[in-house]
């Protein structure tokens, strides 16, 4: 396996905003080995057009089709192709996720790829700003919306790993992996987005790198199924309503927590944490809870 960086983007219906994001991967100033396109039954021109952009660009390009979804669950659905890009990238040290409809900064690559070195960590997650849908700068970024633990560089692993359960804080479209260090932890279970899961992982081994480095200008749209327009910061009332409308939803992802999670755990304070009775008391435990109660 080489040092190169893998590019895996996912694409639905796409093309209107499809050209701003390769052109920015391609212009990166550290180019990728390879670029996994992987299209979820796009009706549209999304395939032909990154295809006409990364013609003579010199970089690999690998097409994977993603079979029908018919019945299967939104998140499912998408960590499972992301996941059929992953298994095309076999020779690259690192991968990082790309949405159909963002712009990333030129350094992103290179800066994340460096990251991962300097620090070891499995997953790092950088920063983004949003834009609007005409690709103007909004007055708000990926961190204002998915907040992170205060002093996250100084909290013990437990804090970090607890803040992690309690918010969804690293966005795939600003996220780069280590493969080696994430493969033997997939698939990602039933229920989860990808980025959710492997945040999740990477925690519980305390190898989660967050960055506050703009690395993305992460669009804003009206089409969008998840993202910051989904973001929801829940109050205890309405998670306890959640989890009642789908009990045994909530009983499966307690599950994962305690069955998949538990045994990757590398210290002991977090797989002690990963009990039933305590992910069912930190998911409904009230608002956000700074790093010195965390511990």
């Amino acid at each position: 396996m080489s040092e190169s960086v893998a590019v895996v983007i996912v694409t639905h219906n796409g093309e209107r905003y499809l050209p701003d994001q390769v052109r920015s991967i391609l212009s990166q100033s550290l180019v990728p080995a390879l670029i996994v396109l992987v299209d979820d039954q796009s009706q549209d021109s999304s395939v032909s057009t990154v295809r006409q952009l990364v013609a003579g660009s010199g970089i690999e390009l690998r097409v994977v089709q993603a079979p029908p979804a018919l019945g299967i669950e939104l998140f499912t659905r998408i960590a499972a192709n992301f996941e059929l890009g992953l298994r095309e990238v076999v020779h690259c040290r690192f991968v990082a996720f790309s949405d159909q409809d963002d712009v990333w900064e030129p350094h992103r690559l290179a800066h994340q790829s460096e990251r991962l070195v300097a620090t070891g960590a499995a997953v790092t997650v950088g920063d983004g700003m949003l834009i609007d849908e005409s690709g103007q700068l909004l007055n708000s970024t990926l961190r204002e919306n998915f907040p992170v633990l205060d002093n996250w560089d100084l909290a013990s692993p437990l804090a970090r790993f607890r803040s992690v359960i309690r918010s969804p804080m690293a966005t795939g479209a600003a996220m780069m992996i280590e493969l080696a260090s994430v493969a033997p932890t997939l698939p990602v279970p039933p229920g989860w987005l990808h980025d959710r899961w492997l945040s999740l992982i990477a925690a519980s081994r305390n190898a989660l790198d967050v960055d506050d480095e703009m690395v993305v200008r992460y669009r804003i749209s009206d089409g969008q199924t998840v993202g910051v327009n989904t973001a929801v910061d829940k109050s205890p009332v309405a998670r306890i309503g959640s989890t009642l409308v789908q009990p045994l939803v909530a009983v499966r992802k307690m599950h994962h927590l305690t069955r998949r999670l538990r045994p990757l755990a590398t210290d002991e304070s977090i797989r002690r944490q990963l009990t039933f009775a305590r992910m069912v008391h930190l998911y409904l435990m009230p608002g956000r809870v700074a790093a010195n109660s965390l511990g």
